[in-house]
């Protein structure tokens, strides 16, 4: 039996060294792993739309500075998979397909595969922009969309400086962060996770989460709200009272917090708790099946 013990740790302690001559030799923590740089390329020429179809890489789309598209896809993984990991634009129609492979698929043993991809498009109006992304998280920034659609299944969606006239951001479970952006109409859907938008001016908002808070942060209250949370808080942030706003707030189990003075409240038939503040122009609609809403200062 001592002879048995003895061996089982000699092979441990040969591992161990064989683990550490790899992090030596290839760089901390790389287990065996190899870098992945892969790039494309397209024309723009009749492109209006871009579609971009489910993978596990992080999604970063910006404007570039040059008349073509440019995909780069950089990350690491284990060696077994660089064959299987490729980024192609495909032009088709109007549209350029973004196909993304970065997938292990099943096998068996320690598998690493963590790929970034970063899409560079031209500066100009564009009319539709689809993600249908797996896990993994989506960035966009600076780009002029007619209309944008997002849906991932699991990871976090942030949008920043866009003018847009619909965005629709969707994730299963994730936070999605719009910021500093124009549009027309905002939906924003998240099974769990939190909702932020920052300094977005929109006609109307739609914000709906199964479980996490809801942030809108504004200078002035610009346009119409509609949020809803099953277990959260909905905060309404601005650098005064609104100007003209009705705001109305039903709950399970929640309070409303005002921190502005000028609110008066007024009853309606079926609401809960309204308050108005000037001619009560914006209309911001927020219910909550277990949090409070806070009206408070930026």
């Amino acid at each position: 039996m001592r002879n048995w013990v003895i061996a089982g740790l000699t092979l441990f302690a040969a591992g161990a060294i064989g683990t550490a001559v790899s992090l030596g030799s290839e760089g901390d923590f790389s287990f065996g792993t190899v870098e992945v740089a892969k790039e494309a390329s397209a024309s723009a020429a009749g492109i209006e739309r871009i579609k971009l179809g489910a993978s596990a890489a992080d999604i970063d789309i910006v404007r570039g500075t040059s008349d073509e598209f440019k995909a780069t896809l950089t990350g690491r993984a284990s060696k077994k998979f660089l064959d299987r990991i490729e980024v192609k634009l495909v032009p088709s129609g109007g549209e350029l397909l973004v196909d993304v492979k970065a997938s292990t698929g099943f096998t068996i043993g320690f598998n690493i595969l963590d790929v970034d991809l970063r899409l560079e498009v031209p500066d100009r109006q564009w009319s539709k922009f689809a993600i249908d992304g797996g896990s993994g998280n989506v960035e966009l920034s600076d780009l002029k969309i007619d209309e944008l659609v997002a849906s991932i299944g699991s990871g976090n969606v942030h949008v920043k400086n866009l003018t847009s006239r619909k965005l629709e951001l969707e994730a299963g479970s994730g936070n999605i962060h719009a910021e500093s952006s124009k549009a027309n109409q905002v939906e924003m859907d998240v099974s769990s996770g939190n909702l932020r938008l920052t300094d977005v001016e929109a006609a109307t908002v739609d914000a709906d989460t199964g479980s996490g808070n809801i942030y809108v942060t504004a200078d002035q209250l610009s346009g119409s709200v509609k949020a809803e949370t099953g277990s959260g808080n909905v905060t309404i942030a601005t650098l005064a009272p609104p100007e003209s706003a009705t705001i109305q707030f039903a709950s399970g189990s929640g309070d409303l917090k005002n921190e502005w003075e000028d609110g008066r409240e007024s009853d309606e038939e079926g609401v809960q708790e309204q308050i108005v503040f000037g001619g009560g122009d914006v209309r911001v609609e927020v219910e909550t099946g277990s949090g409070n809403l806070y009206l408070e200062r930026r």
